[in-house]
């Protein structure tokens, strides 16, 4: 269990007004996501309404990026991503790259910039990437952030839910492209 006590920089300035990288990316520390699919993240993390910022991952090798990487029956709560850089494969999002289980995202909201590199099923989301539990709920999140993807499974929210529940979230219009 994790309760977040202050608001977190890694890097700062990450992101230009655009939505891009500003600066050198080799002046940014590599963030490593929580939970991997070997070992999901299964406990409880409280942010408090605090906010972490200046995360930068870049490498269209590696899937599962987030904040956390791959998150199976956890409660993810009252946080917000600012001010990042996460790039991928596949399975990428601001707060979970992939979620299974029973998994609670609740009051998070994402403000960075997410792309997944897979040509094909992108599944690149602003709060996950991929949603595949019937008894996970996304409840009270936002996304502000630009999500972009190749061809399909590109969303505000989630890149792809097969199953679970969405309610109570909204993205603004603006932010959400695909490239081919």
């Amino acid at each position: 269990k994790a309760l977040l006590l202050a608001d977190i920089v890694v890097n700062a300035n990450v992101l230009g007004a655009d939505g891009t990288l500003n600066g050198n990316p080799s002046d940014y520390r590599t963030w490593t996501a929580i939970g991997t699919d070997s070992y999901a993240y299964a406990g409880t993390f409280d942010g408090q309404g605090h906010t972490i910022s200046g995360l930068y991952f870049n490498n269209t090798n590696t899937s599962n990026v987030g904040l956390f990487g791959y998150i199976s029956n956890p409660t993810i709560k009252n946080v917000g991503l600012v001010d990042s850089y996460l790039k991928g494969n596949r399975y990428v999002g601001g707060i979970a790259g992939f979620v299974n289980g029973a998994a609670q995202i609740t009051n998070c909201y994402n403000a960075a910039t997410v792309f997944a590199n897979f040509y094909g099923d992108s599944d690149a989301g602003g709060i996950c990437g991929y949603l595949g539990n019937a008894s996970a709920l996304i409840d009270g999140c936002c996304n502000t952030g630009y999500v972009s993807g190749y061809l399909r499974c590109v969303g505000g929210i989630c890149g792809i839910q097969i199953n679970g529940t969405i309610t109570n979230s909204y993205v603004p219009f603006y932010g959400l492209w695909m490239d081919d």
